[in-house]
């Protein structure tokens, strides 16, 4: 059969140019199919359309192979060339757009699942891997950064090498076993020409000193009892390997936990930006200085990861890992990392029990429940070695990790670590020390997602994540790291009890060590079975694909309700975001992936109806009414409401209000305080921001400053950045935010919070001075119960939300109170007001001398001393 006697079938996404590309391709002489432009009659043969029904199952190692050869009905065999096509989810949605219509497998979460199962979660660049095509072993051709002409070249380039192709087909997950890998990889190989004994003894010379935890004679006496090894650690140093083979996979990384191999081929470059990741079969406790290797445990690691990614892809979350299959083999993405390992904690257990003492009984901190009083947090630590030796991680030594596969896990740890090394382990860090390494607050965002992604699904089988450890890349914003039950706490919602019992996760060789391996087993695996299940019965596609909701968002609705919890600011800003996300919407091709943009435009409306108030009628009138039905209907069109007139204004229109900025390229505008809180926020620039601001005297406004930290502000405003200070009314800040007018903002959170959510927090200090509190008339008896709809209580405040929030807290039905919203001044409506018509007002407290002087006081606290911040607020 010639090399040309091919068949092309292409699969991918929708909108990934299949319809476009199939008549091209016949153009150009090739014989394809895809979906829509199938033979019925050859479906059995060629397994097109049922393709796409793989993507509709949970992945597992049991998928039947794909036919590679098929006879076609004039009797000529042919070989059938599998090509996935794939393009990023903002190019598929632009091209949608287009369409005269689309349902909902087309909508922003469909369109992220669906390429996580055919091709990769969330990439810029083209990628030969993902779940399907990591299984299978097929290219990926992207059709979002080429030409027609170029890509149907590309393509009829891959079909007519079938050497590459082959390639691709030996790496396929659905066949590759640790045994290949390590076959390619013949670490134990013996190169002709190398004199080993000689080359050892020199290599030892250079490695094997004062600080090597290995002695000279320790790696002799070893290389004598296993001679494979003297091949390996010479190879492995002096990168030795046979020069003529066309494929190999080197080990570049090892660890506790894992081996990383490089895919080096001169025949192609699609392997570059992709890893091989073997998790092996280890276990292992710092806390209990104890590790083991326990026979089937990748299988099972891997098996659990599976399932996890499963939920992370339902809810738009970004993994490198492409595929898996049940020997614990990954295709992965190559990404940035940090030294900076990123904690979930909802219980105070673990680290946070043995490092904080008393913690966990103080009522002040923790719940009876074990739970953290305000809510779940993030934090941050420094991967340190697990242990070191005379100052140096041992791990580092160059024959670590052959020794130790050598000598045996555990005999290894217990002659070389235990009895010579010193335990070590990470630390927590600052978050002031993870800036310039990690984006912090897009570290915490996508943290949070993950684990209350997690914690939605296990809820639904009766179980709780209690905590948990990942690793993300420098942005923040993908995972790299496994997940699964050895990176979190896994336990039955109904309580924990003795000895691990009602345990999922690594508790139980914490438990019981050594002891329990079959223990281990038996409870990953259970755990595995339940989520399996529970995924299985609930489809993505009947489920989370149509649902007005994100898993992250349904739990995050959850802990907002919590009566029990006081939240910060700053996360009950962060749950309110997630628990109004929805991806579900059918966007057009400009709409922003900004998840924010609906309470942008909510806040340019109010900006703008302010704005025609205060400015009594117009000049224009049609001009203005016609920038506010712009605005109105494109909040319409954001919020997938159906509107008449929507269509009369386009997405260039909305994209054009929303990106405004007055701000020139390289410099940021800044709003700074210009009320009788200015000595407040100025002292926060000083220390936070390292910026000093010098304020005129008299009449003068012009704003100058210097820079006193500059690390503080590369930090704050970003490396090489020019900013300038702008004196602004607070209240004026969310609207020129909103418009573009300014770039960030520093004010207090009570005034962020009294708006939509505009800005995110950047930098923040409590302010323990000042509080929010609902006034009354001192002496005044105030009783919501006797507020009727009939009769309501009339409330002056500033800040509205923040009222209507807090009375919703204390079950207060909004129909039985009227705010009326003031700038300022708000306790004159109840000094002055001989009629007792308003019943409240709010205020911010700080000393309590304008209560007194006007005989009034805190009926009730909204944001106690310390619960109200002074941030740096950057503009979404």
């Amino acid at each position: 059969m010639s090399e040309f006697t091919y068949t092309i079938v292409l699969h991918g996404n929708d909108a990934t140019g299949k319809s476009t590309l199939v008549p091209a391709l016949k153009a150009a002489g090739q014989v394809v199919y895809a979906r829509g432009d199938e033979d019925p009659s050859l479906e059995d043969a060629l397994i097109v359309r049922t393709f796409d029904k793989l993507t509709l199952q949970l992945a597992d190692d049991d998928r039947a192979p794909l036919p590679e050869l098929y006879t076609d009905k004039d009797g000529i065999d042919r070989r059938i060339v599998r090509i996935i096509l794939d393009a990023d989810v903002p190019i598929l949605q632009a091209r949608l757009a287009n369409r005269p219509h689309t349902d909902k497998w087309e909508s922003e979460k469909a369109l992220f699942y669906f390429r996580a199962r055919f091709l990769v979660c969330s990439s810029h660049t083209a990628l030969p891997y993902q779940e399907l095509a990591a299984f299978y072993g097929l290219p990926v051709v992207d059709t979002g950064k080429k030409a027609v002409d170029e890509t149907v070249s590309d393509i009829i380039a891959l079909a007519r090498n079938p050497e590459v192709l082959a390639l691709f087909s030996m790496l396929a997950l659905r066949t590759l076993s640790p045994d290949n890998v390590a076959s390619l990889a013949s670490r134990r190989a013996v190169i002709s020409g190398v004199d080993y004994a000689q080359r050892l003894e020199e290599i030892i010379a250079l490695e094997c000193g004062e600080t090597s935890i290995f002695t000279p004679e320790d790696v002799r006496s070893q290389c004598s009892r296993d001679r494979g090894l003297l091949h390996a650690l010479v190879n492995h140093y002096d990168n030795l390997h046979d020069e003529t083979a066309p494929l190999r996979v080197r080990l570049v990384v090892e660890g506790e936990s894992k081996q990383i191999y490089k895919v080096e081929t001169p025949l192609t470059r699609h392997f570059d930006n992709h890893v091989i990741v073997f998790l092996k079969p280890t276990i292992y406790s710092h806390s209990k200085q104890s590790t083991a290797e326990i026979a089937g445990l990748s299988a099972i690691r891997a098996s659990g990861s599976r399932l996890f990614l499963e939920m992370l892809h339902r809810a738009g979350i970004s993994h490198t890992y492409d595929g898996l299959n049940a020997h614990g083999l990954i295709w992965a993405r190559t990404t940035e990392i940090t030294q900076i390992e990123t904690v979930y904690k909802e219980l105070c257990l673990g680290t946070d029990k043995h490092s904080f003492f008393g913690m966990a009984s103080n009522s002040s901190v923790t719940l009876p429940t074990g739970q953290y009083k305000r809510g779940p947090y993030v934090r941050f630590d420094w991967r340190n070695p697990n242990h070191a030796y005379k100052g140096i991680n041992p791990a580092t030594h160059p024959f670590y990790y052959l020794m130790e596969a050598s000598v045996g896990k555990e005999a290894f740890y217990n002659k070389y670590l235990t009895a010579r090394a010193k335990p070590f382990g990470d630390r927590c860090v600052p978050e002031e020390l993870v800036h310039g390494v990690q984006a912090v607050e897009a570290s915490v965002d996508c943290t949070t997602r993950i684990f209350f992604t997690i914690q939605h699904y296990l809820n639904q089988i009766g179980l709780e994540v209690q905590d948990g450890c990942i690793m993300l890349d420098p942005t923040g914003r993908t995972m790299w790291s496994e997940i699964n039950q050895d990176c979190m706490r896994i336990k039955r919602r109904e309580g924990v009890h003795t000895n691990g019992q009602d345990a999922f996760d690594k508790d139980v060789w914490r438990a019981g060590g050594s002891a329990v391996k079959a223990s281990i087993l038996d409870k990953w695996t259970q755990l595995n079975h339940l989520l399996r299940t529970h995924l299985t019965g609930r489809p993505f596609h009947e489920h989370e694909m149509v649902a007005p909701c994100e898993p992250y968002g349904v739990h995050a609705g959850e802990v907002l309700a919590d009566d029990t919890l006081a939240l910060t600011p700053r996360y009950r800003a962060l749950y309110e975001r997630l628990a109004a996300h929805d991806r579900s919407r059918l966007r057009s091709a400009s709409a922003s992936a900004d998840e924010g943009t609906s309470e942008r435009l909510l806040a340019l409306m109010e900006a703008h109806m302010w704005r025609l108030i205060v400015d009594g009628p117009a000049h224009n009138a049609p001009e203005e009414a016609g920038a506010m039905l712009r605005l109105v209907h494109t909040y319409a069109r954001r919020a997938g409401l159906p509107s008449l007139q929507a269509s009369a204004f386009t997405d260039a229109d909305a994209d054009a209000v929303l990106a405004q900025s007055v701000t020139p390229p390289g410099s940021r505008a800044i709003g700074v305080t210009a009320d009788k809180y200015e000595k407040r926020t100025d002292e926060f620039m000083l220390t936070q921001l390292g910026v000093k601001l010098l304020r005129p005297e008299g009449r003068c406004l012009r704003l100058d400053y210097e820079v006193v930290d500059a690390a503080q502000f590369a930090r704050a405003f970003g490396e090489g950045r020019r900013v300038h200070f702008v004196s602004v009314r607070p209240k004026d800040m969310p609207g020129l935010l909103a418009q573009g007018t300014l770039d960030g903002t520093v004010t207090y959170s009570v005034i962020m919070d009294s708006y939509p959510t505009v800005a995110q927090l950047v930098v923040s200090a409590p302010a323990t001075d000042v509080s929010l509190a609902l006034i009354s008339r001192r002496g005044q008896r105030i009783d919501p119960r006797a507020w009727t709809a009939d009769n309501p209580a009339r409330i002056a405040a500033e800040h509205p939300r923040l009222v209507r929030t807090y009375l919703a807290s204390l079950n207060v039905p909004q129909a039985t109170y009227s705010i009326q919203r003031v700038l300022g001044a708000s306790e004159s409506y109840l000094v002055n007001d001989p009629c007792e018509t308003h019943l409240l007002c709010d205020a911010i407290v700080n000393t309590g001398n304008t209560l007194q002087a006007n005989d009034l006081e805190a009926w009730q606290v909204i944001k106690p001393k310390g619960d109200i911040v002074i941030g740096l607020y950057q503009r979404l």
